[in-house]
Parts: structure tokens; C-alpha cells; sequence
């Protein structure tokens, strides 16, 4: 499954943090008036990259070891011709793939009858992992997340520390690798069994919005 960047100011794009004022924001970001959303977005992904500091900063690091390991190797970005390559799948992979959704499917059915107020993040996460090895898979997808209260609002949270309180919501977005191919589900539930009425509405609101999505996929459709 590939995971494109998501750029956060301040600092890498795991846990909460605030920025101090629009000031500050201001000082750091070199922008003027009247910029496009894009032009915003095209700086603080270049940014990011150049700094490290949000993106995908391995990928520069793994490209500035190889230029020092073998530096009359030319290196050449071939990301279009392998995106390319992974829109068809053989019917191997879509079985491993098959496969990974199972599992993934069945560690967050799992979490569902477990959770309750009083357990810890990291309980509820390795019982998911737990169930995925039991299952076959040789690692995670990408670190699980599982995230309750506000949290569950942290993007790429991966701390899984806090205790579970009564009337939190919790995400968890655990998927299972098989074979090498990876699941990648996001499911959002109420800690104590019962959504409150605001919290119903909003998750109403996303799962309209997803089953819309859903229903409007048809194959030889762009997704666009």
C-alpha cells in the first residue's frame, strides 16, 4: 500500500503539538498573500524534504548513503514505472492481499469485544498484532495505531500510552502484512460500547461520506 507524505509544521508528523500563533507561522513560512493552497503545499513538501524534518526523510537518507557507498553510481527515480506496475495485480497477489484483509479485519473485530475503559492503548494494539501473527503475517503493515480520546485525533499517533477512559473514542488503524502485501484498516469505536450523540453524528457524517465513495468506485473509473 503506498503512504504519501503528510506535512505537519513543527515538527515529524507522530503525536500532537501546537503551533504557538499565526506570528510564528508567519516568520517561519516565507509566503505571501494571495498564494494558492498548492503553491503552500508544493513549499512545505520541498521543504520537508530538504530539511528532514517531516515527509519522508529516510528516503533521502537511504539516497545520501548509497551516493557515498557507490559514488560513481548513477541513481535514477523509477517511482512512476513501479506505481505503474502495482495498479494489476496477478491472482497470487490478490490472494495475499485477500489474505492481509483478513486478518486485519479480524484483529479489529477482535479489539472491538475487548475494549472497555481501563485497558491501555498498547493492550489493545498487541492483541491486534497477536492476531495477525496467529494468522500468518510476518510483520505489521506500518506501526499500529491506536489511538483514544484526543489521540484519536493525532495523526500518525504511535505512543499507544494512555489509559482508556469512559466515553472516549478510539481509533485503530492496525493492518496486517502477508507475503509482503499489506492491509491498511481504519475502524472508530466508542470505549464504553456507546456512541454519544455527538459523537454518533460525526461518525455518521464520515461513514456517509465513505459508503458514497463506495458506491460511486466502478472499474475502468478514475478515482478523480
Amino acid at each position: 500500500m503506498e503512504r504519501r507524505p503528510h506535512v505537519t509544521l513543527g515538527r515529524r508528523h507522530r503525536g500532537t503539538h501546537r503551533i504557538c500563533c499565526r506570528k510564528t507561522v508567519r516568520e517561519r513560512l516565507p509566503l505571501r498573500c494571495g498564494e494558492s493552497c498548492e503553491d503552500i503545499s508544493e513549499f512545505l513538501y520541498d521543504s520537508s524534504l530538504s530539511k528532514g524534518t517531516c515527509g519522508y526523510p529516510h528516503e533521502k537518507a537511504v539516497v545520501d548513503w548509497l551516493q557515498l557507498a557507490a559514488p560513481q553510481t548513477k541513481l535514477k527515480d523509477i517511482r512512476a514505472q513501479i506505481s505503474a506496475l502495482r495498479q494489476i495485480k496477478s491472482p497470487g497477489e490478490i490472494a495475499f492481499l485477500k489474505q492481509a484483509i483478513e486478518l486485519s479485519v479480524d484483529s479489529h473485530l477482535e479489539a472491538m469485544k475487548m475494549m472497555r475503559p481501563g485497558l491501555y492503548e498498547y493492550q489493545v494494539g498487541a492483541k491486534m498484532v497477536e492476531i495477525h501473527a496467529w494468522g500468518g503475517s510476518e510483520a505489521e503493515g506500518y506501526a499500529p495505531i491506536v489511538g483514544a480520546g484526543p489521540n484519536s485525533t493525532a495523526l500518525h499517533y504511535d505512543k499507544l500510552s494512555r489509559k482508556i477512559e469512559d466515553g472516549d473514542i478510539v481509533v485503530l488503524d492496525v493492518g496486517a502484512q502477508y507475503s509482503g502485501y499489506s492491509a491498511d484498516i481504519t475502524s472508530t469505536i466508542p470505549a464504553n460500547g456507546k456512541f454519544t450523540p455527538r459523537q454518533r453524528e460525526i461518525y455518521d457524517i464520515v461513514l456517509g461520506a465513505q459508503n458514497a465513495a463506495l458506491a460511486a468506485v466502478k472499474a475502468g473509473d478514475g478515482l478523480l
